[in-house]
C-alpha cells in the first residue's frame, strides 16, 4: 500500500444456505478518489463463500485506491464530500446504499467502520483503512511567517 492509497475491504455474511441465488456486486466510488470499481459476484471464483461455521458463510472484496489530494481543487472536493459511497447491486440493480465518512483520515491514518449493514438476506461490513494521513499539516494549512517588530 503506497502512501496515497486506502483499502476498502467489503465483507458479506449469510446464514445458511443461498437458496435465492442472488448476485450480489458492489460499486466504490467517490469524488475525491476519481476512481470506480466494481466487485465480481460475491459466492463466485475469489469470491467464493467461505464456511465460518455450519450455518455462518462470508466472503470478503478488497479495493485498493488511490487519492489525488495534491491541489487545493481536490482538497475542496474532499472537503465538500469525504466519503466513500457503497452501492449493492442485485442482478444490475441497487438494493443497499452506505456511505463511510473519511473525513477524520485528513491528518490522521487509521480505519473506520461501517458494521452490520443489511443487504437484502446479509449482512455487509464495510472497512476504509488508511496507511498514512491524507495531507500533511504543511499543505493542508498554509501560514504566511509573523513579524514581531518589538520598539522601545
Amino acid at each position: 500500500m503506497s502512501d496515497k492509497s486506502l483499502v476498502v475491504d467489503v465483507a458479506l455474511t449469510r446464514s445458511g444456505n443461498d437458496p435465492d441465488g442472488k448476485q450480489l456486486r458492489v460499486r466504490l466510488f467517490s469524488e475525491w478518489v476519481h476512481c470506480s470499481c466494481t466487485s465480481g459476484l460475491f459466492g463466485v471464483a475469489d469470491l467464493a463463500w467461505n464456511a465460518l461455521s455450519e450455518d455462518l458463510h462470508s466472503s470478503e472484496f478488497h479495493a485498493t485506491l488511490e487519492h489525488k489530494l495534491s491541489s487545493e481543487e481536490s482538497l475542496h472536493i474532499f472537503n465538500s464530500t469525504p466519503g466513500i459511497y457503497a452501492v449493492f447491486l442485485n442482478e444490475g440493480l441497487p438494493v443497499a446504499f452506505a456511505y463511510v465518512d473519511c473525513s477524520s483520515f485528513i491528518m490522521e491514518a487509521g480505519t473506520l467502520s461501517v458494521k452490520r449493514l443489511k443487504v437484502l438476506d446479509y449482512e455487509a461490513d464495510i472497512r476504509v483503512t488508511v496507511k498514512s494521513p491524507l495531507v500533511t499539516l504543511e499543505s493542508a494549512v498554509k501560514l504566511e511567517p509573523v513579524t514581531i517588530d518589538i520598539h522601545k
